[in-house]
């Protein structure tokens, strides 16, 4: 037997996005380039090295994250460290990407779209013999599983035409995830918004 018996795993990309800013930004420090009411300007790198550096901006109803990992406007709030928490140790990822007015808040992910097309293939396992499974199986690690993009797995499922199981409603098949960089910057919203909060507060 060559096909899967047991749904393959997903990352958890907010667990894994967290841990690499915290080792990312272990040396970084706050430098406060504007600081008038709800017009900031911060900016956060590590003074030895320029990896990894970022920028918060804030204007009422906005707020900009610029740096090595990304470019990103939210608009939700007149004071947008508010929206965001001040002494937040958790984000709220998917909410917060509803505010993205600009910036790509979601990348293609084949470990998703591999769960989940293995579970529609669990949906009709039970109907087919072991060497059926087995070929089905191949077609589909073959012309589905292939697939690098977003697009291409779209086309790679619009494409299919095997009868032993349907793929008509691939539309619902969820073949992206929050972006990696989109989660490292969430967090390196809470934690610049929280270390202000802190020098604010001393």
């Amino acid at each position: 037997m060559t096909h899967p018996t047991e749904l393959p795993a997903v990352p958890d990309r907010t667990t894994i996005s967290r841990d690499r800013f915290a080792e990312a930004t272990a040396g970084h420090q706050m430098q406060v380039l504007h600081d008038d009411g709800l017009y900031r300007h911060l900016r956060f790198r590590n003074p030895d090295r320029g990896e990894y550096w970022y920028d918060l901006i804030t204007t009422p109803g906005t707020l900009t994250i610029t740096g090595d990992m990304g470019d990103f406007l939210f608009r939700r709030e007149e004071d947008m460290f508010g929206f965001f928490g001040r002494r937040n140790t958790t984000i709220d990822a998917h909410y917060w990407a509803q505010k993205v007015v600009a910036g790509t808040t979601h990348e293609f992910d084949a470990d998703l779209y591999k769960q989940n097309l293995t579970q529609v293939f669990f949906d009709v396992i039970d109907d087919l013999s072991n060497k059926d499974g087995d070929d089905l199986w191949a077609d589909i690690e073959w012309l589905l599983l292939s697939a690098e993009s977003t697009e291409s797995a779209h086309v790679a499922m619009s494409e299919w035409s095997d009868s032993r199981m349907s793929l008509e409603d691939s539309f619902e098949i969820e073949v992206t995830s929050l972006s990696t960089t989109f989660l490292w910057c969430c967090w390196a919203i809470v934690a610049g918004i929280a270390r202000y909060t802190d020098a604010q507060q001393a």
